[in-house]
């Protein structure tokens, strides 16, 4: 009777700290969201750019989100149901044999983008917000959908839905950068800027406006087409920028999945998200996985089979010879197919400044993809959440042979066990003494020295003015879809 009763205690204590922690996560503060990365995005909807507007609404408390645009590019364009894209269009990318008497190309469903935040985003809406109240609500999302100029690749005759809302995004008073991403043609921000360029460039206001543009926008790559070159926009625009802020990780391309690590493979993807954690990731396309693309030809229905062989896409295509070269990928049904996502504006404590790759990273946030997809399906006291992690002082000042003490803190909201790891990244650290005759660092280690919540590590006697270290922080919780999030410390060689 005594070992029941022990027992019946035991699970009661059990079950009390279980709900304490369950009931220990507080929803956090709204941010403001004056204080977020300001993203808008163009894509012409290809299978890699659905993929990552579905990331991108699974992430959308984490940016401030000012447009999702449609546009075409060399690979899709809907037509305009009279012209070829030779008559429109007489410098393009698109390979295809004959492709001046095409009057459409693979074109993109058109609403897609809208499709997606009214069905599947509004349906996880609900929980997504119970976890973040920084998700913005559905109306919010279609606020700022536009349909811009898809008729042809590198069209830009016409002023749009979709360059319009560019246009007064860049013209607006909001002083943030603002990050336009191109994931297919750049057609659509380029009608934006000729607008501008066509109203004020013979004005006095002229210089204001381009120093606003050329200060503020960031062009993030220059889109599938010539139409950066074709209108002259680096001449009409001198000093605005292309480049975009630095990814820390890779969500993978075409081909990820085949010989690749676990987090790609349908065993991990069908338990983590792909079954019955919502319809946003739900509908995320994987391979084989019965969806179809509208306006794909069977070839490229990535979703009705479970292989990508580019020699039976390559026969019509007549600049593409080196792709019959690359192997068939026969991949497991619901495998990771492609993605490409804006990553770099997922805050987990990794700084902009610093030069962060590797897989490790990658894994990390397919482990937070896990978790996020949590979030879409259940209440907040079932699900997980990331510690917050803390600096005591991030920037340090050192000589060569200095030791330098550092120290953090982290909280977890759900009360979850924190382990916390300290380590140099050595691709993050600029090492002189390591540079090799090709100019590139060889691989090093650097040793910290950890107790609990506090490390040193102590700068290499060789190292030089100029010299930068890197340590990370890094807190995971203890927990079944566990979140990991960093503090980084630079050490800059005096």
């Amino acid at each position: 009777m005594k070992k029941l009763i022990s027992a019946l205690t035991a699970l009661l204590l059990v079950l009390t700290q279980l709900g304490c922690a369950m009931a220990a996560f507080e929803l956090p503060e709204k941010t403001d969201k004056s204080t977020l990365p300001r993203v808008i995005i163009t894509t012409d909807m290809e299978v890699d750019d659905a993929n990552g507007i579905l990331l991108t609404l699974m992430y959308a408390n984490e940016m401030d989100i000012a447009g999702l645009v449609s546009t075409a590019g060399m690979w899709h364009f809907n037509g305009d149901g009279e012209h070829t894209l030779g008559e429109i269009t007489s410098h393009y990318r698109c390979n295809v044999v004959d492709a001046d008497k095409l009057k459409e190309f693979r074109p993109a469903e058109p609403g897609m983008i809208a499709r997606f935040i009214s069905t599947y985003y509004a349906e996880d809406y609900p929980n997504l917000v119970k976890n973040d109240p920084d998700y913005p609500s559905p109306e919010e999302l279609l606020a700022v959908y536009a349909e811009g100029n898809i008729a042809f690749e590198s069209d830009v005759r016409f002023d749009t839905d979709g360059s319009n809302l560019i246009r007064a995004a860049i013209l607006d008073d909001d002083p943030r950068t603002l990050y336009i991403h191109h994931w297919g043609g750049s057609n659509t921000t380029v009608r934006a800027l000729l607008s501008i360029y066509e109203e004020y460039h013979e004005t006095e206001q002229w210089d204001a406006v381009l120093e606003k543009i050329v200060n503020k926008v960031v062009m993030v790559g220059k889109g599938e087409d010539y139409c950066v070159e074709n209108e002259g926009i680096r001449e009409k625009f001198p000093g605005l920028v292309f480049g975009g802020m630095r990814s820390f990780f890779n969500y993978g391309s075409y081909g990820a999945a085949v010989n690749g690590p676990w987090y790609y493979q349908s065993e991990f993807l069908v338990d983590a998200f792909k079954k019955n954690h919502g319809e946003v990731l739900g509908h995320f396309y994987l391979a084989g996985d019965g969806q179809v693309i509208y306006g794909e030809p069977m070839v490229a229905q990535y979703g009705l089979k479970n292989w990508v062989d580019w020699k039976e896409l390559m026969p019509n295509y007549s600049n593409s010879s080196y792709l019959p070269m690359v192997p068939r990928w026969d991949m497991d049904r619901y495998d990771w197919l492609c993605c490409q996502f804006a990553s770099c504006y997922i805050d987990v404590g990794l700084r902009q400044d610093v030069t962060n790759s590797g897989d490790h990273y990658t894994e990390i946030m397919m482990e937070e993809l896990a978790a996020r997809a949590d979030w879409a399906c259940m209440e907040a006291d079932k699900c997980n959440h990331a510690p917050v992690v803390t600096a005591d002082v991030k920037d340090f000042a050192a000589a060569a042979g200095e030791t330098v003490a550092l120290s953090g803190s982290a909280v977890d909201p759900d009360g979850n066990a924190l382990t916390p790891a300290w380590y140099v990244p050595a691709s993050a650290c600029v090492y002189a003494a390591k540079l090799n005759d090709e100019g590139k660092q060889d691989a090093f280690e650097l040793p910290v020295t950890a107790d609990g919540w506090t490390a040193s590590v102590t700068i290499p006697e060789d190292a030089v003015t100029g010299d930068v270290f890197v340590v990370n922080l890094e807190v995971r919780d203890e927990a079944e879809r566990p979140m990991t999030r960093f503090a980084q410390y630079v050490i800059t060689v005096k």
